[in-house]
C-alpha cells in the first residue's frame, strides 16, 4: 500500500504571521507553488492558499497591506505511513486539499497536496491494471 510519505514535498516555504498578503502571493508566484506555510513564532500553525487570497480579492475583503493572520487556514497532520486512500479520505471530509505530513514527534516535515494524492492514485491505479494484465494473460 502506497503512503503519503512517499508522495510527501519536504521543501517547505512559509512566511510568517504579520506578512502581507502582497508578500505571500509574491513567495508563490516566485516559487510556482499554491499555497505557503504559515508559522508563528517558528511554529506551523497552518497555511494560506491562492484559493484563498482569491476569495478574498473577489469579496473586496482586503486591501494590498492586509496580513494573512486572519487568513490562516487550519491543515489535518497525518503519519507519512498514513495511506493514500486514507488521506483523500480526509481531504473529502475536511475539504482541506493539503495534508501536513508529521514525524512521531509532532514535527511537520512535508505536504501532499491533492494534486499529489491524485498522482499517487493514478500510478496505484496503473500498476493494478498492469497486475491484472499480467494475471489474465498467464505471466506472473
Amino acid at each position: 500500500m502506497s503512503t503519503i510519505g512517499h508522495y510527501a514535498i519536504r521543501k517547505l516555504v512559509t512566511a510568517s504571521t504579520g506578512t502581507s498578503v502582497c508578500d505571500v502571493a509574491a513567495t508563490m508566484n516566485g516559487h510556482n507553488i499554491g499555497a505557503v506555510i504559515v508559522t508563528r513564532d517558528g511554529e506551523i500553525i497552518g497555511m494560506i492558499t491562492e484559493r484563498c487570497i482569491c476569495r478574498q480579492i473577489v469579496g473586496m475583503k482586503m486591501s494590498a497591506d492586509t496580513v494573512i493572520d486572519d487568513l490562516v487556514e487550519q491543515v489535518p497532520r497525518m503519519s507519512p505511513a498514513t495511506s493514500v486512500q486514507d488521506a483523500v479520505e480526509t481531504m473529502r471530509r475536511s475539504g482541506s486539499r493539503y495534508i501536513f505530513v508529521t514525524n512521531p514527534d509532532g514535527r511537520t516535515d512535508g505536504v501532499v497536496s491533492m494534486q499529489d494524492l491524485i498522482r499517487a492514485l493514478s500510478e496505484l491505479c496503473q500498476a493494478e491494471a498492469e497486475a491484472l494484465r499480467k494475471y489474465v494473460s498467464g505471466e506472473t
